[in-house]
């Protein structure tokens, strides 16, 4: 097919409306403005038919916009159009390339857009389809839960610290059974303190089925005793308090929930399978991936993994002068956050991976930049046991 048969399609991103730019090699085509909505995506798909049925090779293109971008993305993919991505960054700095003027609006992003596709400058497409793109929903929604989860322990944590500092040293965990429920039943260190002996031990040891009982009753009584925590506005205190305990008991089942969901879609996979073999990595870790990767067999090396994660290294330089290397940061925050987690358990669960982060070490590389490497290492060895569509091999066994 002729370079003149070629079709580049920009799309600028809205909310209620997409604009769409039109080119060939050679001219700009007359634009197109549509719809966020099913009419307008019949518009574009139409308009799109007319030119394949011209023989032109289309290309579309936009920037991944929020979430706004993935209805388009499928509609279109599902009519066999091939769908790109171009960098929100590119976009900004390309454009003034145009017409020498920061101007920004629509009409200029669509056509910087598809000037952009034409110099193939593109990131890799990453819609995932099923069953990868729902542990991709159901992963980033635990990281929402949790981080309300954090939010919550935040609060409760100043409540306490105002009230009874000396409450978060009697429990491992503030949102373990035994602490929310005696938070439930007696609310603060004043009702401990009156509560007697032999009640407030029975309900430790049911609260904690029976790993609890009579000493860490006395030990609650004796800190609620002596606690330096002031009651000042008693009553505002009291609402304060059962409003985040109302808040966090069906967080913490909604959690559970979740989890519970995610690792039985990645128990049903045997991607799920091979990337729980690698020591360190468990359920979250392959949920992670697969959620964020999506089928490894559109990616032609690891590299794309890392690339995806944006753990790539750049460098800058310029005449003499020469930068340290950083990670680029361009990529999906999820995933760059389990690799580098991963990476920094795994030197005490993988042979193989302490040894890579112990030669960065030996190497004269400092503790947080050879965890970012390994964390680097950790994605390319777990494309390699999807793409393989075997169990992790130590290195040793690898190479012989």
């Amino acid at each position: 097919m002729s370079e003149g048969k070629k079709m580049y399609v920009g799309i600028d991103i809205g909310k209620k409306s997409h604009q769409v730019n039109f080119l060939n090699p050679k001219k700009f085509k007359k634009d197109l403005k549509i719809t966020n909505d099913r009419g307008g995506f019949t518009q574009l798909t139409e308009k799109l038919r007319e030119y394949r049925k011209k023989d032109y090779r289309i290309t579309v293109g936009c920037e991944p916009t929020g979430h706004y971008w993935e209805n388009l993305g499928r509609h279109l993919k599902e009519d066999a159009f091939v769908v790109k991505l171009v960098s929100p960054l590119h976009t900004s700095r390309y454009k003034e390339l145009l017409d020498n003027s920061p101007q920004k609006d629509d009409y200029k992003d669509s056509r910087v857009i598809s000037q952009l596709l034409k110099e193939g400058m593109t990131l890799h497409e990453n819609l995932p389809q099923e069953p990868y793109a729902e542990i991709r929903d159901l992963i980033h929604h635990r990281e929402d839960l949790v981080e309300e989860k954090t939010r919550l322990s935040n609060k409760l944590t100043v409540w306490l610290d105002r009230r009874f500092p000396e409450y978060r040293g009697l429990f491992s965990e503030l949102f373990g059974a035994t602490s929310l429920g005696l938070l439930e039943e007696y609310g603060g260190p004043q009702k401990l303190r009156e509560a007697p002996l032999d009640e407030l031990t029975e309900k430790i040891r049911s609260l904690s089925h029976g790993k609890l009982g009579k000493e860490r009753a006395k030990e609650v009584k004796a800190r609620a005793e002596e606690t330096i925590g002031k009651n000042i506005a008693p009553h505002s205190a009291q609402l304060i308090l059962d409003h985040l305990l109302a808040r966090i008991r069906p967080l913490l089942v909604q959690i559970k929930r979740v989890e519970k969901a995610v690792k039985e879609k990645v128990n049903e996979l045997d991607e799920g399978k091979y990337l729980q073999s690698i020591p360190g990595v468990g359920w979250w870790g392959a949920a992670v991936f697969l959620g964020e990767v999506g089928d490894t067999r559109r990616l032609p090396r690891a590299k794309s993994v890392v690339k995806i994660a944006g753990l790539n290294l750049y460098l800058r330089q310029s005449g003499k002068f020469k930068g340290e290397l950083h990670i680029t940061k361009r990529g999906r925050p999820l995933l760059r956050k389990m690799a580098y987690l991963i990476a920094k358990s795994a030197i005490n669960d993988n042979e193989e991976f302490a040894s890579f982060y112990q030669r960065k070490i030996d190497k004269g590389k400092k503790s947080q930049s050879a965890l970012t490497a390994l964390g680097a290492k950790v994605l390319r060895v777990m494309y390699g046991v999807v793409k393989n569509e075997g169990y992790y091999k130590p290195l040793e066994d690898r190479l012989g």
